[in-house]
């Protein structure tokens, strides 16, 4: 794994921990290319990291924290109305 690619992981991962709700792929490129922030984003869902939360109109994804869906499904099921 590339320095850049490392740094980008790494930023990644505590911004999961801070609680960022959305991570957008593009927002890291300009600090840490494009190569090392898309091998990031795939190393950190490969990991389980983080999963995409939905794809945006041109196409890209758009990711959150791992779990998310799992989590609200639970309390969407879990919950009386």
């Amino acid at each position: 794994m590339s320095p850049k690619t490392a740094a980008a992981l790494a930023e990644i991962k505590s911004a999961v921990a801070s609680g960022q709700a959305r991570l957008v792929p593009a927002l890291f490129s300009w600090q840490f290319g494009r190569a090392a922030s898309a091998a990031a984003f795939r190393a950190a869902n490969a990991e389980g990291i983080i999963e995409v939360a939905y794809h945006s109109i041109s196409g890209t994804p758009v990711y959150q924290a791992a779990g998310i869906h799992a989590a609200l499904a639970t309390f969407a099921t879990s919950t009386k109305h």
